[in-house]
């Protein structure tokens, strides 16, 4: 098998990945094993991937939604432009998502096309990705684990990157300071002719993180009387200073009509200390997250046909210490190639794709790396009716782990736009996990036994939207209109063999497969935006969620979780914002609240909701033939004091400045 999977990969190295991407990620990975012993824009990428997300509940956060977290990690923009519950341990600490009441190796991040998820433990720390080298962000509701696999089980967060296809030079800098010591400065350099573009974007943070809380006891419910927080001292977080440097590059160059390639790389280095929780002793910890990422795609198109190749190696090493702790090393190493085929009519599409990869871990200290190979072949049809207003598609996946098949992943989803203004969504899809190599073979506790996590995925989603043209006292056509959409979606889930770390004697806990968890809510999002004449616009929105998700079975004897929700889901969230724009200036006002989360199986610990509020300001301006912009951004507004995860002080009200330059 393993023979047969080299053979395949090799078939798909392309000359250019190799030679361009071996000598940057193989310096990284061999050093530590030897010490350790609004303009036109297109899409780079290309990929004709949305074209066959039937069915999918689907939210796009364009450039101008993402502009004011460009100082911040993607996290603190997923947290109030998303209904993705992030899982944050502090500024610039580990940040996960949760997905409809999934967990962090529940939800899928794809960069491009590929997905980002680390072997080692099945997730991506989001405060290692900057806003400021993400162009756009898409966000497809519900499990795709037909489309890409293992780990899609409550959603995907896709990464895309922009080119400017514009001939000439492009610049981009953004110089941004902040609360608590942060400073960070931010380079986009693109370079492009009529058959070719390439961009450069560096991005460099240095904080001292010494952000300001309260030292509350956020646990209930409490032997004492609850504490006003306003009665506590100011504390300033200790041993929590960072450095992050990251380094990306996209090449794309059309050979011909028919012929084109795109080649990127990432290159970071991400140091931090970790601060101590509030009942925990100070341990000097500090850890350092380095990445390297390469891919390369070559596409043909010929009329109705298109053909994709794609390959990437991505390498993520991350190394901790502490008072306590010797250096501990751990280096995950992923090769991924994809051949993509795509034929499109108007009523007919058809997408064939297989894919081949390994996956390698290691962990300093022990002798020969974890390796896990794959194969998978997958295949979709998509067919439209009655002028488009019926589109269906079919999909499945067949999957081999390690010379294993994996039960059939078939998918069914479509759209229906039964009035000229309203359209229905739905899909239903099987859905699965494989165990991570932490839960497999950690030293001790590892369970090689373990097996997938499967399981339903279904949603129902519909979808209006509605434009109102004022007219003025004479009847005729005021210039000011206003645009008024909506959804609502019900979703279901059903997982089994649900993966969990239990006791298993001692300080030690071995994971084993113990649930069946049934996830289930509504999601309800809205918008109304009024614009005149005079280049001023008002906006107005939310998103309201409603999330059950609870352990209908378990193989644990008298397991308290039975029928309970669990940890670390918040049943409610709610996001609004308000926006005002006018000529260059333009205002926005965000909030989000999330509710009780149970940090004990039996319930009988949580923490309250809590809610957040913050104001961004920011002025465009031209100056010496230059575009010009500043930005101003308060977060925790009413400095409210609050725990995500229990023990992890959040900080108080802070503030982020920046300037941003295009030339």
């Amino acid at each position: 098998m393993k023979k047969n999977l080299g053979v395949f990969i090799c078939m798909f190295v392309f000359g250019i990945a190799a030679l361009s991407a071996k000598p940057i990620i193989y310096t990284l990975a061999l050093s530590k094993i030897d010490t350790n012993k609004v303009l036109q824009t297109v899409k780079v990428s290309g990929t004709r991937y949305p074209q066959f997300f039937t069915g999918s509940k689907m939210l796009y956060l364009d450039s101008s939604q993402l502009n004011p977290f460009q100082q911040q990690s993607i996290a603190g923009a997923l947290a109030f432009k998303s209904p993705v519950f992030i899982k944050s341990y502090g500024p610039g600490m580990l940040a996960t998502p949760s997905f409809r009441g999934g967990n962090a190796n529940h939800t899928a991040i794809i960069w491009n096309g590929f997905n980002l998820q680390n072997p080692m433990n099945g997730q991506v720390d989001l405060n290692n990705i900057p806003s400021f080298l993400i162009d756009n962000i898409d966000i497809q509701f519900g499990s795709q684990s037909v489309l890409f696999g293992s780990g899609n089980i409550g959603g995907t967060i896709h990464l895309n990157s922009q080119a400017n296809k514009q001939v000439g030079q492009h610049v981009n800098i953004l110089l941004g300071t902040g609360s608590f010591g942060s400073n960070m400065v931010g380079i986009k350099y693109g370079l492009a002719g009529t058959k070719w573009q390439m961009d450069q974007k560096i991005f460099i943070e240095k904080a001292e993180n010494n952000f300001t809380y309260k030292a509350m006891d956020a646990l209930y419910p409490q032997a004492t009387q609850p504490i006003n927080p306003k009665t506590l001292p100011t504390l300033n977080a200790v041993n929590a200073q960072r450095n992050n440097v990251v380094w990306v590059q996209e090449l794309a160059y059309q050979i011909s009509r028919k012929h084109s390639f795109n080649f990127r790389y990432w290159l970071q280095n991400h140091e931090r200390n970790i601060p101590p929780s509030l009942q925990g002793p100070i341990l000097n910890s500090q850890q350092k997250d380095e990445s390297a990422k390469a891919m390369f795609e070559y596409t043909f198109k010929q009329k109705a046909y298109e053909l994709q190749a794609r390959y990437a190696h991505f390498i993520d090493a991350l190394t901790f210490k502490n008072n306590q702790l010797l250096e501990s090393y751990s280096l995950a190493n992923s090769h991924t190639a994809f051949v993509d085929q795509f034929y499109i009519k108007d009523k007919f599409q058809w997408h064939g794709s297989a894919m081949f990869q390994q996956n390698q871990a290691q962990l300093s200290g022990q002798g020969k790396p974890w390796q896990q190979d794959k194969i998978a072949l997958f295949s979709s049809v998509k067919l439209q009716h009655f002028d488009q207003k019926l589109k269906q598609q079919i999909s499945v996946r067949q999957e081999w782990v390690n010379g294993l098949a994996i039960p059939l992943m078939p998918a069914y989803g479509f759209s229906y736009q039964f009035l000229p203004k309203m359209h229905l969504d739905g899909n239903v899809s099987r859905n699965y996990r494989l165990p991570t190599f932490n839960d497999l073979y950690w030293p001790g506790m590892g369970n090689p036994d373990l097996q997938p996590e499967f399981g339903w995925n279904q949603e129902l989603s519909l979808h209006a939207h509605h434009v109102i043209n004022f007219k003025g006292w004479r009847g005729n056509y005021s210039g000011k209109r206003a645009f008024l959409s909506g959804n609502i979606t019900y979703f279901n889930k059903q997982v089994n063999n649900w993966i969990i770390w239990v006791p298993a004697g001692g300080n030690l806990s071995t994971p084993m497969n113990v649930y069946r968890v049934w996830s289930r809510g509504v999601e309800m999002a809205w918008q109304i935006r009024f614009r005149n004449n005079k280049k001023s616009e008002f906006v107005v929105g939310g998103m309201h969620d409603y999330t059950q998700t609870s352990n209908q079975a378990s193989t644990l004897l008298n397991d308290a979780s039975l029928n309970k929700q669990l940890i670390y889901t918040p049943r409610v969230k709610h996001q609004m914002q308000v926006q005002f724009l006018r000529g260059d200036y333009a205002f926005q006002y965000l909030y989000n609240y999330i509710g009780t989360r149970f940090v004990s199986s039996d319930h009988s610990n949580w923490l309250m909701p809590y809610s957040l509020h913050g104001i961004n300001l920011s002025k465009k301006w031209h100056w010496f033939s230059k575009n010009w912009q500043t930005q101003i951004l308060v977060n925790n507004l009413f400095n409210t004091s609050y725990q995500i995860m229990v023990n992890q002080p959040m900080p108080l009200v802070n503030y982020q400045l920046s300037l941003n330059l295009k030339l």
